[in-house]
């Protein structure tokens, strides 16, 4: 009886796993395009981490009046108005 439920389960397990296949192979360009989506996720995070740091500090200071802005990338005044 238990070799007979076992059996049963590995049919019904292979059965799902060729539908699975099944759906992947006729939705390959879908599954792609999310799995882009993915890759470029973690840039837009650090991109979008970077600004608002930037917007909320205004920059990181510097010893000699200068201080370094990320979002121009070179050091400027510190009493200059960002633009």
């Amino acid at each position: 009886m238990v070799w007979d439920v076992v059996e049963a389960l590995q049919r019904v397990h292979g059965r799902a796993e060729s539908a699975v296949q099944a759906w992947q192979v006729a939705h390959r360009h879908e599954i792609e395009r999310r799995r882009e989506q993915e890759r470029h996720r973690g840039l837009l995070r650090t991109v979008v981490r970077a600004w608002r740091e930037e917007a909320d500090v205004g920059g990181v200071p510097a010893q000699n009046g200068w201080r370094y802005s990320v979002a121009s990338s070179c050091p400027v005044p510190a009493g200059w108005a960002r633009g």
